[in-house]
């Protein structure tokens, strides 16, 4: 009790004397000649304290946000780190949404010729959105996915024959519509022209060659989203397409390609010119069509004009 007491007596004192002038002397004791005299009183003590502190404060903010004094404080790093960081991060993001798309790429090319159910369509645009969005590759790192391209196509063309050596005629021969559950599929064809070589299994034509003037557009046959677009040194410029129920379309000796890679399309809508690319000497466009892994015949499904 006796501490509240002179406490609030002290405030009291404060409050009388809040106005009361005092002043500060400075004096010679040996001459007692004044040399310096303030005039004080406690509110303008308490004014200048304040103010003080303030500027003080304000200062010491100044100096650690605009000055190296702030590398000093805990968190804080040096701006050649801070930027070495930032590139190493950039790169680290671009490496592993490639060896992603890398590895979606093969997943969803051997899920297709293995037969099994495949729906990452979108997926895959947006990985691909993602890597179209960053810098262009250097020239060292397209080749790398061009090779590894051509080496996914590669195995897949030993995996094509495996298929057809060990499925018999009639297994591919089964109409497409019992297989998938509808009573009909209606495909558009991928291009006008004259059929100049038919789906003959037992004679090792596993598609349609298809002849028109080079420059003939060439459309899709359904709606589905581009998984290849690139040159292989067999078929040519080509372009794979994956539909849905398993479904796949091959396009082969493209003169010119027109889509990339994880683009959707839609039925009818060019992809590409015809052309005599890859291991053929006529212009012609080498068609394939693919179920659950089998190659199937794609006159059972679609009329060429």
């Amino acid at each position: 009790m006796k501490i509240f007491n002179n406490i609030k007596y002290f405030l009291k004192a404060i409050r009388r004397n809040w106005k009361n002038k005092y002043r500060l002397l400075i004096q010679n004791t040996d001459t007692h000649q004044n040399r310096i005299s303030i005039l004080l009183s406690p509110k303008n003590i308490f004014v200048l304290l304040t103010t003080s502190i303030f500027i003080l404060v304000l200062i010491t903010i100044l100096l650690i946000a605009f000055t190296p004094l702030k590398v000093y404080l805990p968190g804080y790093t040096q701006p050649k780190d801070y930027h070495e960081f930032r590139q190493l991060s950039a790169t680290m993001d671009s490496l592993d949404q490639v060896i992603t798309i890398h590895q979606q790429y093969i997943d969803n090319f051997y899920d297709v010729l293995h037969g099994r159910d495949t729906e990452k369509e979108e997926m895959v645009v947006a990985i691909n959105e993602k890597i179209e969005s960053k810098e262009a590759l250097s020239n060292k790192e397209v080749q790398k996915r061009l090779s590894t391209r051509e080496r996914i196509y590669e195995e897949a063309e030993m995996i094509q024959e495996d298929v057809i050596h060990q499925n018999s005629v009639r297994t591919v021969s089964i109409p497409l519509s019992k297989r998938n559950g509808t009573s009909s599929l209606l495909l558009l064809p991928p291009t006008h022209g004259i059929i100049a070589e038919r789906f003959d299994p037992t004679s090792g034509q596993m598609g349609i060659v298809i002849k028109n003037l080079a420059g003939t557009l060439i459309s899709a046959t359904l709606d589905g989203v581009i998984i290849f677009a690139g040159y292989d040194p067999k078929g040519g410029n080509t372009v794979i397409i994956q539909h849905n129920n398993n479904l796949l379309s091959i396009y082969k000796h493209c003169e010119q390609l027109l889509k990339t890679v994880s683009q959707k399309v839609k039925a009818g809508e060019p992809i590409a010119k015809m052309g005599n690319s890859g291991q053929t000497d006529d212009v012609n466009l080498y068609f394939e069509l693919w179920y659950n892994g089998i190659q199937v015949n794609p006159l059972d499904y679609m009329v060429v004009n």
